[in-house]
């Protein structure tokens, strides 16, 4: 974090905060853009995320310190309008979070060591305010259902009040932790525990900034509507990841237009790919895995077209090093990050030669974060923000 949060929050408050907390942010390693689509999805959350201290203000607002932003707001506990702003995140958990509990105000001072795109800071951020408010109301999370309800609260937040057709996996991973195969249909899923052996996995940021609100991803979800409304004229289907790889050729007759058929077929063998993903991780066998991560990285840059020359050029790159089982595009796509398996002996000089080639085609500089597996949002202790 930028700096000694504790004392950031003494000069904006004039007092001691009460509790902190930490919301992981989330690298998904496969199953991308498939949330939507009821899919599977295999998210992993992170040790890099959103950092809050907390205290009760005895009133009806939210006083938000950001040194993210560099800016200081306050919200009212009845407010319920949004201004195409990061305060609208705000807004959204306060107005659906009011009509389950009595909320008081409170004080918080945010920071983030997130600094990429692609591992879902929006999420993270969202599910820390919901804690926090949760918390100084006097109200806990007692179980993984009542977690899963939190994170279908603060989707709902960026669907309806930030303007993102999202799914659910980004406030799952964050909210629930560690390595999850999650069906996104029926919101249900199980613990992976993960062995990348002598290899590390690297997220690397493209510099590529976007924001989703304003890229293609809504679109997207537009046309897997479509699909799914053409196809539910032939096929009993609730969502499109329902569809089988054995059923695309006669769907892709059906559904006749060449780009939506792209799609579908994307959507379809991405759902598989996550369990055969799943198979390979629980075998040990990373090459069968990372051959996975390539070929995810094709179908999203051939058929569902959400890469880019930023991130296409950073996965080619990678791919070409000693050392590397395969690479992909991470997260929605349009800019943001990559993730690639490399061997833990050759990650130095993986990296410093991506950087180099990297800067040469692009004059980006990419960022790279060794990834550690954590646990969901939570408490963190005040003492340790120093050391943060």
């Amino acid at each position: 974090m930028s700096r000694d949060l504790i004392q950031t929050f003494r000069e904006q408050f004039e007092g001691e905060p009460e509790f902190g907390l930490f919301s992981p942010g989330r690298v998904n390693l496969i199953g991308e853009h498939i949330d939507y689509c009821g899919g599977l999805v295999l998210p992993m959350a992170i040790d890099r995320g959103t950092f809050g201290l907390v205290s009760g203000n005895d009133s009806d607002l939210i006083r938000i310190q950001s040194t993210r932003f560099s800016k200081s707001i306050e919200i009212s506990l009845s407010e319920k309008k949004t201004n195409s702003h990061w305060s609208d995140f705000v807004v959204g958990v306060v107005c659906l979070l009011g009509k389950q509990y009595s909320l008081s105000g409170f004080n918080i001072c945010v920071d983030d060591n997130i600094s990429a795109g692609g591992l879902s800071s929006s999420a993270s951020f969202s599910i820390l305010l919901a804690m926090a408010a949760l918390k100084v109301a006097g109200i806990g999370l007692q179980n993984d259902a009542e977690k899963l309800s939190l994170a279908r609260l603060c989707r709902q937040v960026e669907n309806d009040f930030v303007g993102l057709s999202c799914g659910i996996m980004d406030q799952a991973s964050v909210v629930l932790g560690g390595v999850i195969r999650l069906d996104c249909e029926e919101l249900s899923f199980s613990r992976i525990n993960i062995d990348f052996q002598d290899h590390q996995l690297v997220i690397i940021d493209s510099g590529k900034e976007r924001t989703l609100a304003g890229s293609k991803y809504n679109q997207r979800v537009n046309e897997i509507n479509e699909i799914l409304a053409l196809l539910q004229m032939e096929y009993a289907l609730d969502n499109l990841c329902a569809l089988t790889t054995d059923e695309l050729d006669r769907a892709a007759r059906f559904i006749g237009d060449e780009k939506l058929v792209r799609r579908m077929r994307h959507v379809v063998s991405e759902n598989a790919r996550v369990n055969r993903a799943t198979l390979a991780l629980g075998a040990g066998d990373l090459g069968t895995f990372g051959g996975l991560l390539s070929e995810s990285h094709e179908s999203l840059r051939m058929d569902y077209e959400v890469t880019g020359f930023e991130l296409d050029t950073l996965v080619e790159i990678s791919r070409s090093q000693a050392g590397v089982l395969g690479a992909r595009m991470t997260g929605a796509g349009f800019g943001g990050c990559c993730i690639a398996l490399v061997e833990k002996s050759r990650v130095e000089e993986h990296n410093r030669q991506v950087e180099a080639r990297y800067l040469a085609r692009t004059g980006l500089t990419a960022k790279f974060i060794l990834a550690n597996e954590s646990a969901g949002a939570g408490d963190w202790p005040v003492q340790d923000f120093r050391s943060v």
